[in-house]
């Protein structure tokens, strides 16, 4: 028995194609608005544009590619230029700026007597107004491929306006089609539901360009993009509901075998655990040849094909529903990893806690908690006992925190006989008088590597093996690294300067450097192995905007810290970084390194870098129950989901922030259509609906544990 839940396997605007429980392979790039059915063992691809609709099939997936054998199969089967509806509608006959979301949909004789067929709604565009209408044709060959014109008498590429109960064309902005069947009971028939200002409406057909009285989808609230049924095995229904970069499922109530009626809102079922992220516009769902049931949708770069799992919500063996974003207290500067069926999570450690290293580990996300792995039984590295400190610290020194531990995995082509996993750390030493007077500080970076192959250890010295011992970092003489912290990792995928890179951060400006302005820097080295850089390093970035300078004075400095490396689908190699005092407007901004084509720019230079002008990126002032968000680390699930984990002090009953800092996980993706001369890659959206503010802390997330 197969119940429906929708959960797409992909990441990213381009259309690809996987079976439940494969990762999504993008199948075309460049369609706006995709469509996608299977009939008789054809695929159609139906696809907006600025004029026209195109239709394209295939007899495979793979076949719809570009370059194929399939663009000689490409039809337009609409042309604004051809349609007098147009001018009837608008009062200019070349007033459309796009024609946008085609719906094919085939009626029965019993859905429609006398009007039974293949049809496609879509919706037009009007330029530089917001006024929109739906339209649709009717095939004149009967078959899905067309020609298309107009249903009651035949005319070649002429629309007929989808009309209200009154006779009039739905009232405009009417936008994004899309069709519901429900097949038995008192509420048998087809029904239209549409979007107009970004709220969802739906009402009942009486023929195919005519409906009923309708109602507010309610239920469905923000899903600007529209709704999109999907049918289950079993007679399941449900509404794939997507807007503001996400989709979330309704399901049609049923009783006793019997649907609930689909214009009342308490029909439908919300599902608020498992939202997909980085969709954008509307998912449309079909079954394959082999009956098997997938979704066609858009993400940054194209368009998609993926699996549809089983109906109402994820199963628990696929998705673990955490009881909130909370995902540890006590984290500082959180680093999670998800390897092989189990998450790894590694903290920042200070006083009163001691300077060591732990990494917890358990098969569920839910029990990465202090009460089910106390930190003190986890340790895998207690500096103190290392025999390095003493050699490159000085003798009798001791080692006060470490700070800000990241777990990299290396492979045997990006370092040939140093593949494995890596973790990187910055130790810190303060210096006092006899008496115990404080006088100075000394950070320096250091790595354990794993010699098991797994996450699991055991964590030795990656060059001499030895237990418990850990590898500064050495700069190009090969001496250890004088001063650094937040140590992270950047891989430029291609071109001149491919290569990984390590990021950490230098204070200027105090006592090492007084006569500079008391601030940090993002520096940047290229690395020659795991543990050693070659030539001098660049910086990434210093304190420039506003933002990052709040705060700063005599004693503390302008904050540009954490940096941390993320990926987009189509090569935009992004940096978030934290900045603002912690106690001031703490958050995330956001770099892009520059490129043309696969040529990216030199990292180390900070001309290469462009930063956000609208930052911050995330950012949790007025947050009624944290304060001080940060320091972000990035992980994907089995499905290829986005999240990153990042630590906040959460706020007490007085108003007050706690002194300890928990960790948290959050959903976050790329909006790759947000371009701008700052983010020419696009803009990363984080948080719950990707708003860029923390989610309350009792929201649920869904990160998919098995595929």
């Amino acid at each position: 028995m197969h119940r429906l839940s929708i959960l797409i396997f992909a990441a990213s605007l381009n259309i690809a194609c996987a079976y439940a429980g494969d990762s999504a392979k993008m199948v075309r790039k460049g369609e706006q608005t995709p469509f996608m059915t299977c009939h008789e063992g054809t695929y159609y691809l139906a696809t907006g544009g600025t004029d026209r609709i195109a239709l394209i099939k295939s007899t495979s997936l793979e076949g719809l590619a570009e370059g194929s054998a399939v663009e000689e199969n490409r039809n337009y089967i609409y042309n604004t230029d051809c349609d007098m509806t147009v001018g009837a509608l608008f009062g200019n006959e070349n007033c459309i700026s796009h024609v946008l979301s085609p719906v094919l949909q085939h009626f029965s004789e019993e859905d429609f007597p006398g009007n039974s067929g293949w049809y496609v709604y879509f919706t037009l565009c009007k330029k530089e107004t917001a006024a929109k209408r739906i339209v649709v044709m009717k095939s004149l060959s009967g078959r899905p491929e067309g020609p298309y014109g107009y249903p009651a008498n035949g005319i070649p590429i002429q629309s007929q306006p989808v009309l209200d109960a009154e006779g009039n064309p739905l009232v405009s902005p009417a936008a994004n089609p899309g069709i519901v069947k429900i097949p038995s009971g008192q509420h048998k028939g087809v029904y239209l539901s549409w979007t107009r200002t970004g709220q969802p409406s739906i009402a009942r057909l009486t023929s195919p360009w005519q409906v009923l009285p309708s109602s507010p989808l309610k239920a469905a609230a923000q899903a600007s993009s529209g709704c999109s049924a999907v049918y289950g095995d079993n007679g399941e229904i449900a509404l794939a509901c997507s807007g503001n970069g996400q989709t979330r499922k309704l399901t049609l109530i049923r009783k006793n075998g019997d649907y609930a009626d689909p214009l009342q809102n308490s029909s439908w079922a919300v599902d608020e655990t498992s939202p997909i992220y980085g969709v954008i516009g509307r998912i449309s769902s079909f079954r394959n040849p082999d009956g098997e049931l997938l979704a066609c949708y858009v993400r940054q770069g194209g368009t998609w094909v993926s699996g549809i799992a089983t109906l109402p919500r994820i199963e628990p063996s696929s998705g673990q529903p955490g009881p909130s974003t909370l995902l540890r207290t006590n984290t500082p500067d959180p680093c999670l990893v998800y390897d092989n069926g189990c998450f790894y999570l590694t903290m920042t450690m200070t006083p009163p806690d001691a300077a060591f290293l732990a990494i917890v580990k358990d098969k569920d996300l839910n029990h990465l908690t202090e009460d089910a792995h106390p930190t003190h039984d986890n340790i895998i590295y207690d500096p103190n006992r290392d025999p390095m400190v003493q050699e490159v610290f000085g003798k009798g020194a001791k080692i006060a925190a470490l700070w800000s531990p990241e777990i990299h995995y290396f492979s045997e082509e990006e370092f040939p006989g140093n593949s494995g996993w890596y973790i990187y750390f910055a130790l810190r030493q303060v210096l006092r008088t006899p008496d115990g007077k404080v006088t100075g500080t000394v950070m320096k970076t250091a790595c354990l590597k794993s010699a098991g192959g797994t996450l699991d250890g055991p964590w030795v010295h990656p060059v001499t093996g030895a237990p418990g011992s850990a590898q500064p970092l050495l700069d190009k003489e090969g001496k250890v690294i004088k001063r650094s912290l937040g140590p992270s990792v950047l891989r430029v995928p291609s071109g001149e300067y491919r290569g990984i890179y390590l990021m950490c951060v230098l204070m200027r400006g105090q006592t090492e450097y007084p006569d500079s302005v008391f601030q940090q820097r993002i520096l940047i080295s290229h690395f020659s192995s795991p543990w050693h850089m070659e030539g001098e390093p660049g910086t990434v970035t210093t304190p420039t905007q506003e933002w990052e300078m709040r705060g700063a004075g005599k004693k503390r400095p302008r904050v540009v810290e954490g940096p941390t490396a993320f990926y987009g689908d189509n090569g935009g190699v992004f940096l978030t970084y934290s900045a603002s005092p912690f106690f001031s407007d703490y958050g995330l901004g956001q770099l892009t390194l520059k490129r043309e084509g696969a040529n990216y720019a030199n990292p180390m230079l900070e001309e290469s870098w462009i930063k956000y002008d609208r930052n911050p990126v995330f950012c949790s002032v007025g947050h009624p129950e944290i304060a001080g968000a940060g320091h972000g680390f990035f992980v994907r699930d089995a499905a290829g989901g986005r999240f990153f984990c990042y630590h906040a002090y959460p706020v007490l009953e007085d108003g007050t922030r706690s002194t300890v800092r928990n960790a948290y996980l959050e959903p976050y993706w790329i909006d790759e259509t947000d371009i701008s001369a700052s983010a020419p890659e696009g803009v990363i959206k984080m948080g719950i609906g990707g708003k860029g503010q923390p989610g309350p802390v009792n929201s649920e997330i869904n990160f998919v544990t098995k595929q």
